[in-house]
């Protein structure tokens, strides 16, 4: 699952890949592991012969404000060699069909604001903007 990971968090911060002090796997790992709760769920797309292509990673659980159920995309990844062939839709759409069978609707989710293809793939499933993240650097 480390690819899908390191795809993961490559496509939200490329600078990444320029740190130092530690491998970018202990950071990934690291940052990974801090959302590793229980009920935690994989969905993973692979090619026939089982090498992943793109994975989602989801959380389940309750808004820590609004206290109602609800599920946190942590993770959507696809190899950039399969990119734009509907892995990242299939994925979301399962995800969804799984979670409505729970009656679990409300899924919120953290995108990079400068990574285009990932907003408008969101927004054409019915994502929508609730929370501007606003940083000093």
């Amino acid at each position: 699952m480390f690819q899908v990971l390191e795809l993961a968090a490559m496509a939200s911060y490329p600078e990444l890949a320029e740190l130092g002090r530690i491998t970018l796997r202990e950071r990934i790992e690291g940052l990974f592991a801090s959302y590793d709760t229980p009920g935690r769920l994989w969905y993973v797309a692979e090619d026939p012969d089982g090498a992943p292509l793109g994975g989602l990673w989801v959380n389940p659980g309750m808004h820590p404000i609004l206290e109602r159920p609800e599920a946190v995309i942590v993770a959507v990844a696809v190899h950039p060699h399969v990119r734009r062939q509907g892995i990242a839709q299939a994925l979301l759409e399962h995800m969804r069909s799984e979670l409505a069978q729970h009656r679990l609707e409300s899924v919120r989710l953290f995108v990079h604001p400068d990574n285009l293809a990932a907003r408008r793939l969101y927004e054409r499933l019915g994502f929508q903007v609730s929370t501007l993240e606003l940083t000093l650097s």
